[in-house]
């Protein structure tokens, strides 16, 4: 009998402390989901201000480069051009070698004493031999539209165009004279051109290609780079005090190329920043609101739960039941005795 009370007695004991230890531990939960709605808080908060920031470091970098490229900037003028196709050329002499109206046996007359004389070393007086006089007048022809396209040479870079026609054939007749249909000088202004874009392009590949021997074209230049310098080679011209442009306008738009003058850089770069701090910007929001609604539900989960001090545990229910069974029989026995 006494086994039974004292057993009583300890379940009655250990009741209240474990439903303090449950309260401690409901607590503890509580604790540890404020702690991560707070950390992810924080977390969202801190690559919020480095977006502000890439975004400020962007447009101060897109600042600099739109600052640096405008002091980049360089104004041609006609001396440069004309020593760009000297340089090619050899020659310091702007004067043109035969008309329209000349006739082959007077430029392989031209050549032949040319050739006696050493002023031209392109050509031996076999190969000149070998040629026909239809092909003498094509490569006159090829040389009066170098020369409209930039300035005039001499006999011996005549010799040099014949060359590069007919014996090394650098060049194709049949690939350049269907291109001579497309005259740059014809156009009132460089702008002019900028409709017909993809006639100017084959031009300089046809006739400039960078196995030629004039004023080649030294690197691959897009249409948004051609429309710049097109536009920005207006502006050249309206400032330039002369009645007509010398030397010719593909010998200017050969040397904005090939010095890698007016490139629409900034613009492009400057777009491509703008465009990756919004999509960053975006990207934060759409974290902020993912974390908003896990506080959200965070804090109903937690708000369903049982404050401290207000746990219910059903131990103490069990443990008077238990205790009222036990005396019942304590009695019952007794009465049976």
């Amino acid at each position: 009998m006494k086994k039974v009370f004292w057993l009583s007695c300890c379940i009655l004991f250990l009741s209240p402390l474990t439903t303090l230890a449950e309260e401690s531990t409901s607590a503890a939960i509580a604790q540890s989901s404020d702690s991560s709605v707070q950390m992810t808080s924080e977390s969202v908060s801190e690559p919020t201000n480095q977006t502000n920031t890439s975004s400020d470091e962007a447009t101060t970098n897109s600042t600099g480069e739109t600052t640096e490229a405008t002091e980049a900037t360089e104004t041609i003028d006609a001396a440069a051009v004309i020593a760009t196709i000297q340089s090619d050329t050899g020659e310091e002499t702007n004067s043109q070698t035969f008309s329209t109206q000349e006739q082959p046996s007077d430029m392989r007359q031209s050549l032949q004493t040319g050739i006696a004389d050493g002023r031209i070393t392109a050509l031996t007086q076999a190969e000149l031999d070998q040629l026909s006089d239809e092909q003498l007048a094509q490569a006159n022809q090829l040389a009066l539209r170098y020369s409209s396209d930039a300035m005039g040479f001499d006999l011996g870079f005549f010799g040099k165009i014949v060359r590069a026609l007919w014996i090394d054939q650098t060049l194709s007749w049949s690939a350049i004279e269907a291109q001579l249909a497309f005259d740059p000088s014809s156009y009132a202004t460089f702008s002019a051109m900028i409709p017909d874009m993809d006639q100017l392009q084959d031009y300089l590949n046809t006739l400039y290609p960078a196995t030629g021997i004039f004023l080649t074209v030294n690197q691959t230049v897009s249409e948004e780079w051609l429309t710049s310098i097109l536009t920005n080679l207006d502006a050249v011209e309206a400032q330039s005090s002369d009645e007509t442009l010398f030397p010719g306008r593909i010998a200017w738009i050969i040397h904005a190329i090939n010095e890698s003058l007016y490139l629409p850089t900034v613009a492009t770069e400057t777009t491509s920043d703008s465009q990756q701090a919004a999509e960053t910007a975006e990207t934060v929001v759409s974290s902020e609101g993912t974390t908003a609604s896990t506080a959200e539900a965070t804090a109903q989960d937690n708000s369903s739960l049982p404050k401290t001090n207000e746990t219910k545990s059903p131990l103490l229910l069990i443990a008077g039941v238990v205790l009222i069974l036990l005396v019942l029989l304590i009695f019952w026995r007794r009465k049976k005795k």
